[in-house]
């Protein structure tokens, strides 16, 4: 399948099926102006409960609807909640998204820290995020 964006990939499984938008919308539950919005390009962020309407009325499952519509490649299972993050990522401008990225590193590499069996600071807490990330 050749790249597209969910807006023209909603729009032909539309079509594909003969429906309209307000039929797609009532079998997955959720609401024509989400579903117009969506084909029209308009929903950058797509809520999970969305995805999973889209999936059950298009007999898919919620993987496979973000893998055609070009959304989050296939790399496996994926947590519902990194899919979500990751759509939310993309209507970031590049410096945000950059920011955005390098907080979350710096946050999980303080809950690495935090992990059960890993020592922590000389105070017993959890180290400053920024102070981790300049090297002290």
């Amino acid at each position: 399948m050749s790249e597209q964006t969910l807006a023209e990939w909603i729009n032909a499984e539309v079509q594909t099926r003969g429906w309209t938008k307000r039929e797609l919308a009532r079998r997955a539950g959720v609401s024509p102006p989400t579903i117009s919005k969506v084909a029209r390009g308009e929903r950058l962020y797509i809520e999970q409960r969305t995805w999973e309407g889209l999936a059950r009325a298009l007999g898919m499952t919620v993987r496979e609807v973000m893998a055609r519509a070009g959304v989050t490649p296939d790399y496996g299972e994926v947590l519902p909640e990194v899919a979500e993050w990751s759509n939310e990522l993309r209507a970031f401008n590049p410096a945000l998204r950059r920011q955005t990225v390098a907080a979350v590193n710096q946050t999980l590499a303080i809950a690495r820290l935090a992990q059960p069996g890993q020592a922590p600071d000389r105070a017993g807490s959890i180290p400053d995020p920024v102070a981790v990330a300049a090297g002290g």
